[in-house]
Formats: C-alpha cells, structure tokens, sequence
C-alpha cells in the first residue's frame, strides 16, 4: 500500500505524523509527503520522500509581527490550497498512491484525492475541529467568525475547480468526516461543543516529540525548588512575551526554564535560558509548564501528565485551551494579562494538586489509546473501501 500524506509545511504539522508514518514503514508500506519544496527538504531528513505541491513557503519563513499570525494562517487556508489541488491533480493519476491522509486544514489534498478517485481521509493533531474555532461557540474564543479566513468557501472553491459536485457541510462537520479520521486528541480532551468521536472518527494515541537536543543540562538541574517551564513554539512568541512570562514565574520563587530563539531581557539565577530542548524530558522535571497550546506543547503536557498554564494565540490553540478547561488540567491566561496575572495564576496552580491529578488522569487516558500501528488495519481498509465506520450503520 502506497500512503501519501498531504500536510501543512511546518514542524507542528509534520512531527504528529512521524509515529504513523514510520509505523506504516515498519509493516512494509510505502510512505509520501506532499508538502512545499522547502519543508520537502526536512522531510527527507527524517527519511521520508516528499513531493513539492502548492506555495513553496514554510511557517516559519513568512514574517509576521508580535504573534499576528494572519500572514501565514491566510496563505495556509486561503492562497496554497488552490495550488495543491493543481500540483496534485497532476500528480496522482499515475503516482500509484493508494491512500491520501491530510492534515486537516490542507484542504487541496483531500478534494483532489476526490476528484482522481482515491481513498483519503483525515489524521487530526488534536481536537476536532480545533482549526474552525469560530465555526461553533467555543467559550472564551477569539475567533467570532463563523467561516475560519473563508475555510468553507474555500472548500467550495476547491471542489468547482476539481470538477466536483458542490457539498454543503453540517454543523460541527468537517470534510474527512464523510469518509475516515484518525484523531489524536483523547476523548474527555475534546469535549463540547463537538463531539469526540464522529461516526467515521478513530483514535490515535499521540507522541511526544523527541529532539535530538543535547538535554545533558538537565541533569545539573538543582531540585530544591518547583520548576516552571516556558515555551510559545516557534512562531507564535516574541522577546516581550517570554520576558514578561519569565518574570512572572520568577516572582513565585520557583525555578524557571524557557526554552526560546529569542534573546529575553531578564537574568536571573534561578533562570534557564535553551533554544532547544526535548519537552517530553523537561517536563518531567517540571512542575508547570506555561506554553501557547500549539498541538505540540500540548501534547507534550498531556502525556507527561504535567499541569499547563496557556496563553493561546491563534489557530487552533484556542480550542486546545478549552480542552485544559474541559479536563482541569490547566489554567488559562489571555496573552495581553500575562504581566499582570501569570504570577498568580501560577502560584494557584503549585499549590492545588488538583490540576496534576486531572493531568494525570488525562495522561493514563492517552496510554489508553490505539498506537500507531494498532490502527494500521484501519488505513488498509480504507484504501479499498474509500470509508471506516467506527460502528455498524442502523
């Protein structure tokens, strides 16, 4: 079976697919990537071919200013998908692909799937829907529109262009929804107002990504005090937010890491300063973690079983930010207060035990979960059915 991934070009959009991806080779099938040419080439780092299809950009390299992300989130939803769809109208006919799975906000991957009559469904990095936040009234969002940058339309576009029927969505439906998901986020993580489990969704445990950071520091970490741990990812920070949010997790007394590019202004002997770092190692010994809710952080809290502060920013962080509201497994402050509350909320959150305990019951939740080659099978049967039910039709 040829499996071809259809994903954002960015490490938050590759490294949820790696434990699948590799698990597909393992079993002894064969493994794409369509993505830019520019992400192609950290793609084939880790071992994968990849195609170049759409825009050739990464996240990181569009300039965008004090955590607006709109630059980049427009050309994601708005500019390269009509340019995937082109590339890979051209490409699958005699690619010998089997099935495309996509990341869920690459919309051009799956109606050209459609259109050349090849399986394809969705593997979502975290909660469903979680890129739509304003398609459904996610309490305390940031996102009031009701067509997330003109998704839907979008779509629509996508599928007159392929020569497709037009197809109007229900509430809370999205694309992959009429034929295969793998979701990553585990069931009490997701929550209302979507439900976990859709009729043609399935679970996939999700991993931590582990660099190959040298983390030899840590062991030299004293244990005298609660350690605070900070980190935006890699586009949504800026040198005033990880100031502010280091100095607020000084003013507890406890000892604070961040790991950042960016040079912050503040020294401190309790303070840690590291570009790069494998979360899955600081966190455990971590108390805190304060991060931005990006999939990957996320992650990273949830199955470390570590309590989180979150700051969202933009795309789906919001909705990973009900999520820890949903489970108790973390607090939220809104990025323009991080001066002024973080230090609070932080002290809260050391002292009550009950934000570990939900995090740890998360934790052992995800444990639970298919592994990457449990649902294997799934994938096969959806290369030859073109659908996966998760339970009998009535």
């Amino acid at each position: 079976m040829k499996v071809l991934f259809s994903i954002i070009p960015g490490h938050g959009h590759f490294f949820p697919y790696l434990p699948l991806a590799r698990a597909l080779v393992a079993d002894g099938h064969e493994v794409v990537f369509a993505t830019s040419d520019m992400y192609g080439e950290t793609i084939r780092e880790y071992g994968f071919d990849a195609i170049g299809v759409g825009i050739d950009y990464t996240q990181g390299s569009v300039e965008f200013e004090d955590g607006n992300a709109e630059p980049v989130e427009k050309i994601m939803f708005v500019d390269n998908p009509p340019r995937v769809l082109a590339d890979l109208l051209d490409y699958l006919p005699d690619s010998g692909v089997d099935v495309l799975l996509s990341d869920p906000t690459e919309n051009g991957g799956m109606v050209a799937a459609e259109a050349s009559g090849i399986s394809w469904g969705g593997v979502v990095p975290g909660r469903r829907g979680g890129f739509y936040p304003g398609f459904v009234p996610f309490e305390d969002s940031d996102r009031p529109d009701s067509d997330y940058f003109g998704a839907y339309q979008t779509m629509r576009s996508l599928r007159s262009a392929a020569g497709l029927e037009p197809r109007e969505y229900l509430f809370g439906e999205f694309p992959y929804d009429r034929t295969f998901s793998l979701c990553m986020a585990p069931e009490s993580f997701n929550g209302w107002p979507l439900p976990a489990q859709h009729h043609t969704s399935h679970p996939l445990r999700p991993e931590v990504h582990r660099s190959d950071s040298d983390d030899q520091w840590l062991e030299g970490l004293p244990d005298d005090l609660p350690v605070v741990s900070i980190s935006f990812g890699t586009l949504f920070g800026s040198p005033e937010l990880y100031s502010d949010a280091a100095q607020a997790a000084l003013e507890t007394g406890a000892r604070v890491v961040v790991s950042s590019s960016y040079e912050i202004d503040v020294e401190d002997d309790r303070l840690t300063k590291v570009k790069w770092v494998s979360m899955d190692r600081l966190l455990e010994r971590s108390d805190v973690f304060v991060h931005h809710a990006g999939w990957g952080s996320t992650v990273a809290a949830l199955a470390t079983g570590t309590p989180s502060i979150v700051v969202p920013i933009g795309a789906d962080q919001f909705a990973n930010a009900q999520g820890f509201k949903n489970t108790g497994a973390g607090a939220r402050v809104a990025r323009d207060q991080v001066g002024s509350d973080l230090a609070d909320a932080l002290a809260s959150v050391l002292k009550d035990d009950v934000y570990r305990l939900n995090a740890e019951r998360v934790q052992a939740e995800i444990e639970a979960m298919p592994s990457a080659r449990d649902v294997i099978p799934l994938i096969e049967r959806l290369a030859t059915d073109g659908v996966v039910l998760n339970k009998p039709q009535t």
